[in-house]
């Protein structure tokens, strides 16, 4: 929500009300896990655990250090080391999870 308001500031628009904005940003994070997330796909299958770790672990890693450089605020991945290193370790589990289903996916050869 707050790169959306950031940027709509950057170009002299007003940002939609709370409730449409948390929308938006739902939308928008859904869509660009999805697509990231994909990129496990392009991995051999025998490869995808690892794929999917190391993706995963990278999107942690990166929410958790790039907001603040991006000036976005670090509050919400870092109250305290546990915090930041739940955030990882959700990404991670994402990681492997998206790598787990794509592995059965590809056994039952659609």
């Amino acid at each position: 929500m707050r790169a959306i308001k950031k940027v709509m500031d950057t170009v002299d628009e007003e940002p939609p009300a709370d409730d449409e904005l948390h929308d938006w940003a739902l939308g928008g994070d859904l869509l660009s896990n999805t697509l990231y997330y994909s990129l496990i796909g392009l991995s051999k299958p025998k490869d995808a655990l690892v794929t999917g770790a190391a993706l995963g672990l990278a999107a942690g890693v990166g929410a958790v250090g790039l907001p603040g450089p991006l000036g976005l605020g670090t509050t919400p991945t870092q109250r305290t080391p546990a915090t930041a290193a739940m955030t990882i370790g959700w990404y991670l589990v994402g990681g492997l999870v998206t790598a787990g289903a794509y592995q059965a996916l590809r056994k039952l050869r659609f």
